[in-house]
């Protein structure tokens, strides 16, 4: 599986997982390591989209209300993991926390729905991803 984090997430996040996952065939990226930090949702979205196979993981709900991203979101067809708002705006050590209370958890989900791009919401300091909604 790969993984793709967001700017709404640390990038320290990302590489702590990455070195957690190498082990395990588990590809784990954030979005400054492909892009530059400055690199709008649809740019990302649609190269992410051409490659498939990525799940990301955001904060970012906006990509859901916002037209142009929304479209670009929906044709990428990915699998996305919406953490609460409230771990955008922490300090790193209570998103790093949050991040690893749901690791499992996105894994085990994104395993079942290979194939069958859908949107989940993390909700703040629980353990269970809630459907959204299929792409």
């Amino acid at each position: 599986m790969r993984f793709f984090f967001d700017n709404c997430v640390s990038p320290r996040i990302a590489e702590a997982l990455a070195v957690l996952e190498a082990d395990q065939g588990t590809v784990v990226k954030h979005l400054r390591h492909r892009f530059a930090g400055s690199t709008l949702d649809p740019e990302w979205l649609g190269a992410l989209g051409q490659e498939g196979d990525w799940i990301i993981c955001s904060t970012d709900l906006r990509i859901r209300r916002n037209p142009d991203n929304r479209r670009a979101w929906q044709e990428a067809k990915l699998t996305t993991f919406f953490f609460s708002e409230n771990c955008a705006n922490s300090q790193i050590w209570p998103q790093v926390q949050e991040v690893m209370r749901y690791w499992q958890e996105i894994k085990l989900v994104a395993r079942k729905s290979e194939g069958e791009p859908a949107a989940y919401r993390l909700p703040w300091r629980q353990s269970k991803a809630v459907f959204i909604e299929h792409i």
